[in-house]
């Protein structure tokens, strides 16, 4: 019986062309080779281990300006989607002047949760949000009138209960301020499939995923 033989090769470290010995997935031409290469991966491993190492030493070096970062593209993102709508100021209804603001309805000290939730922020005029003893009584008649009295209850009572424990860690804060980059960097792409703000603050929540994994059917 003669001995079988195998298609020519291309060597993946040196380049040439070789016929294998052993059998088809043979893919190095020599000891040579394959010594040169096994090193190689070595390299490319070890160096893929300390990307990662630097990654998380990074991360928790800085954790605390990511929640900042984080913070402030959450907002950004949520004045996008009140310009794209052309909603007025959800307090008083009125054009916002030279500042808006992406307002908590539940405030950041008292629902830590809520923070970068979409659905807890609309613009306001900066006078309405930080100076108006009636912002509270404001914000919620202006829910009201725009989404419906379900959806002011489902912001006011409901959504505090679904996230009463957050519990992000640092890796979670930094993969999500990437991913609400890269939904404003696409912001113009995505909005056009939406009829108004409640829909698609809902599918940037879950783009993002800070909130996606609690997600309810919403009013």
């Amino acid at each position: 019986m003669s001995e079988k033989t195998f298609k020519h090769k291309k060597c993946k470290e040196c380049g040439e062309k070789f016929t294998p010995i052993y059998s088809t997935l043979q893919f190095i031409c020599s000891p040579k080779c394959a010594a040169k290469y096994a090193k190689e991966q070595r390299k490319k491993k070890e160096a893929k281990k300390w990307r990662e190492e630097k990654k998380v030493m990074k991360v928790k070096v800085y954790s605390k300006e990511y929640k900042k970062y984080m913070e402030n593209e959450i907002n950004k993102l949520a004045r996008m989607i009140y310009a794209k709508f052309k909603y007025k100021c959800i307090d008083c209804g009125k054009d916002y002047g030279k500042q808006v603001d992406a307002a908590h309805y539940k405030n950041k000290g008292s629902n830590e949760t809520l923070r970068y939730n979409l659905h807890n922020l609309h613009s306001a005029k900066s006078d309405c949000n930080q100076y108006s003893s009636e912002h509270k009584t404001g914000y919620k008649k202006g829910l009201i009138e725009r989404y419906g009295e379900e959806y002011e209850e489902y912001i006011d009572v409901k959504m505090a209960v679904q996230y009463s424990y957050l519990g992000l860690s640092e890796t979670e804060i930094y993969e999500a301020l990437s991913k609400v980059r890269k939904c404003i960097r696409n912001f113009e792409k995505h909005i056009i499939k939406f009829k108004d703000g409640k829909e698609a603050r809902e599918f940037f929540n879950q783009e993002i995923g800070v909130y996606a994994s609690k997600k309810e059917a919403l009013p």
